[in-house]
């Protein structure tokens, strides 16, 4: 077969908008009837398919349009083969939007669409200065890709021009950048990658404001709406301090005990914050959008609301220690993940219960406990006895060590007795020495370099447990044990402890 009216491709039109011109001058009501007509079996839109996938329906298409397919692939798939409209590093890797987002004011004078305006780093048309739609601001019809809409709204039947501007508006700076990195002349560079690197960061963060853990998605689904007032916020979280202290208050309201997490801070590429031109009194409300959450977290909500749900990373953070820290919470069992994998860096953990455990231990009187000692991360006495700071708290979790911890500006710290956290010292040292230790391990314990355990069995003073190289020397713990105890030893662990 063969179209009566076969018009040519458009300038940045993509094949999505291209279709829906053949369908709109045919009197087609979708796209869908489009690749019907052509007996094409495969997907109905053109976003964000696979490139092969685009040249095959072309390759049907092209007799049917009498073009050259040649020239509908350069015209209509090529523009859109931009660098970096995927990133894999990015954490939301495709940035097409496969649902019409639409300048009406475009459409109002002529009658076909930019395939740049599924971007999700474009809000803006770049001629107009006019807010991109994915709905009808009449009806709040959800646009489809219909051949209507070069018209105006399919369910009300508003025609476009009557939302014909007086004059354009002001294109924002960055939305001048996001423009000019896919223009058709440029090229992609590292600063760009990094800018749209904290761009997509930012949007998962003004999309799910109170969460703890933010995890990469493939793209935005389909179903998302009003996706242009969520990327203004984005960068508005970015750009404007007094929003973004703003938004960190709404969320203190919202969830007190935790506050915000700062990640959006701490993980830039780039430097943007910089003082709002006013002050401003913001009206804003802080939207949750489920959809932007991988469907594997959304199924654990009836165990753990998304907003609480976290990491071990995030444990760590909650807890102000280092993430090697939290294995031995996890192992000893006193904290639990709601999903089901032994894969620790998979787990995913309810973050309102660990935080619940912690304050129930705070509650505790150092008062109560009798000749206490203050212990933290850095404590020397742990690395000598080969013990972890995690353990210790999982045994005053799980009330094995009477103790209270306490969380203050950013640092963790426990009170302990300092008879019982001898004890508990020399016990974990037993139970390190009851089996071969690491040569790292042991230099720790002696607090000295390797090489000078290393020279120790040669002295008689300590025994290998196994030589080899690529730094697994072993030292026998029994050995070791032994070493410390003796009365002419210098070592400076438990000795300085009261032990009953």
């Amino acid at each position: 077969m063969k179209f009566v009216l076969r018009p040519n491709p458009v300038t940045n039109e993509g094949i999505n908008g291209y279709l829906m011109r053949v369908a709109y001058m045919g009197g087609w009501p979708r796209i869908s009837d489009i690749t019907k007509l052509l007996s094409w079996s495969g997907s109905t839109s053109f976003v964000r398919v696979p490139v092969h996938t685009s040249n095959d329906f072309l390759a049907i298409a092209a007799p049917a349009l009498e073009k050259d397919l040649e020239l509908l692939n350069e015209a209509l798939i090529t523009p859109s083969q931009h660098g970096l409209v995927y990133d894999e590093n990015r954490m939301i890797q495709d940035l097409r939007v496969d649902s019409p987002r639409l300048c009406l004011h475009c459409l109002a004078e002529k009658k076909h669409l930019d395939w740049r305006w599924s971007l999700l780093p474009i809000y803006q048309c770049n001629k107009h200065g006019a807010e991109l739609v994915d709905s009808c601001p009449g009806c709040g019809y959800q646009f489809k890709w219909e051949s209507e809409l070069l018209d105006g709204c399919p369910s009300c039947k508003t025609n476009w021009s009557d939302f014909a501007p007086k004059q354009p508006s002001t294109l924002d700076d960055h939305q001048a950048r996001a423009w000019s990195i896919f223009n058709e002349h440029s090229t992609s560079i590292s600063s760009d990658k990094d800018w749209l690197r904290d761009v997509c960061l930012a949007i998962l963060v003004a999309a799910r404001p109170y969460d703890s853990m933010f995890q990469k998605i493939g793209f935005v689904p389909n179903s998302e709406r009003q996706i242009s007032k969520l990327v203004k916020t984005a960068y508005q979280l970015l750009t404007d301090k007094l929003f973004k202290e703003y938004w960190d208050n709404q969320i203190c309201l919202r969830r007190p005990d935790f506050g915000p997490r700062n990640y959006l801070e701490t993980n830039l590429k780039t430097k943007w914050l910089a003082n709002s031109p006013a002050a401003a009194n913001f009206e804003y409300t802080l939207e949750e959008r489920e959809q932007l959450v991988k469907p594997s977290r959304r199924k654990l909500q009836d165990k753990c609301p998304i907003m609480f749900q976290g990491t071990y990373s995030d444990v760590a953070a909650l807890l102000c220690i280092p993430s090697v820290e939290v294995s031995p919470l996890i192992e000893s069992g006193v904290i639990s993940a709601v999903n089901t994998t032994n894969i620790i860096r998979d787990q995913i953990f309810d973050l309102s219960v660990i935080y619940g455990l912690v304050n129930e231990q705070s509650a505790l009187e150092v008062e109560c406990i009798e000749d206490a000692i203050a212990v933290n991360p850095s404590s020397s006495g742990l690395k000598e006895h080969a013990a972890s700071f995690g353990q210790l708290l999982a045994d005053i979790l799980s009330t094995k060590v009477k103790g209270c911890i306490f969380i203050h500006n950013n640092q963790c710290q426990t009170y302990v007795s300092n008879e019982h956290y001898g004890e508990w010292l020399m016990k974990q040292l037993e139970r390190v020495c009851s089996e071969d230790v690491p040569l790292h391990i042991a230099a720790g314990v002696l607090r000295c370099g390797e090489k000078a355990v290393l020279e120790m069995p040669k002295k008689g003073s300590l025994k290998f447990s196994r030589i080899s190289t690529g730094g697994r020397d072993r030292i026998d713990g029994q050995s070791l044990f032994e070493y410390i105890q003796q009365d002419d030893c210098n070592w400076q662990g438990s000795k300085q402890y009261t032990l009953g």
